[in-house]
């Protein structure tokens, strides 16, 4: 047998104490409307994390501000010297009334002797990399270099734009 059987028979009353009540002073700061150390703690954290926001708003919005012109009168440079040959391409069969095949991208590109994989990798790097600067300078959603199926190969894609995105480029062919 392991344990052993204790009865209330077998214990001897004993006139000492084998615990003491510990009585802790109420300090009444909830009912008092006191503030305590932990409330402290929480509105400093809260106004920490406020004000960290705060200024990382501020931070973003100085980033995405952009001017089109600087103190000089002349648009920065934002996109790369071949985005601009490709847009000058675009834009000047643009404003003839033409579109601008694939073939005439990839000689300004200089991947017309690439293979065809290279030359759509190329072509879609440089179009998408300038819709997006466009996009994020104005402040919409609408693409400057658009495309259209080819006439003699519905297959391929001819690039133009739109006459009325024209005038919104040409701050970019200044010299910086």
């Amino acid at each position: 047998m392991d344990s052993i059987a204790i009865n209330k028979k077998d214990l001897v009353l004993l006139d000492e104490n084998i615990y003491q009540v510990v009585v802790t002073k109420n300090t009444g700061a909830e009912k008092t409307g006191n503030i305590d150390i932990k409330s402290i703690l929480i509105f400093l954290l809260a106004f920490v994390i406020l004000f960290a926001f705060i200024l990382f708003r501020r931070q973003r919005k100085k980033v995405t501000s952009i001017s089109l012109k600087n103190k000089n009168g002349f648009a920065p440079a934002i996109f790369t010297e071949l985005e601009r040959e490709v847009l000058k391409a675009i834009s000047g069969n643009s404003q003839k009334g033409k579109l601008t095949s694939i073939d005439e991208l990839n000689k300004v590109l200089g991947v017309n002797k690439k293979s065809i994989e290279v030359q759509k990798k190329q072509r879609s790097d440089i179009i998408s990399s300038i819709n997006k600067k466009y996009t994020f300078i104005k402040k919409n959603d609408s693409d400057l270099i658009e495309r259209k199926q080819a006439e003699f190969d519905k297959r391929s894609f001819e690039y133009y734009i739109d006459y009325n995105r024209l005038n919104d480029i040409l701050p970019f062919f200044e010299k910086v």
